[in-house]
């Protein structure tokens, strides 16, 4: 069997194993996979890594709000507020 016949043929296996598997695939329905996050509620409950992880977290996010306050020239950048400084409630 020569390289282009040997490709032919292979290519028509191919062809076919697919359309097994679309017929198959045809017959189910998709699972309603619950989101990311669903998935995880209650994983690092009372985990003391994740709550140091949490508290770092916490400490550089503050020190880079604290960073852009200073770099804004503002004298609140506080959550909820807009540019005019009044919330949007």
């Amino acid at each position: 069997m020569t390289a282009t016949a040997k490709r032919a043929s292979d290519l028509k296996e191919l062809q076919q194993r697919v359309g097994e598997l679309e017929k198959q695939l045809r017959g189910t329905k998709p699972a309603a996979a619950a989101p990311w996050w669903k998935r995880i509620i209650g994983k690092f409950a009372d985990d003391p890594i994740f709550e140091e992880v949490v508290k770092e977290v916490r400490k550089r996010r503050r020190a880079e709000y604290a960073a852009l306050k200073v770099a804004a020239g503002k004298k609140s950048l506080r959550r909820g507020s807009t540019r005019n400084g009044r919330r949007g409630d």
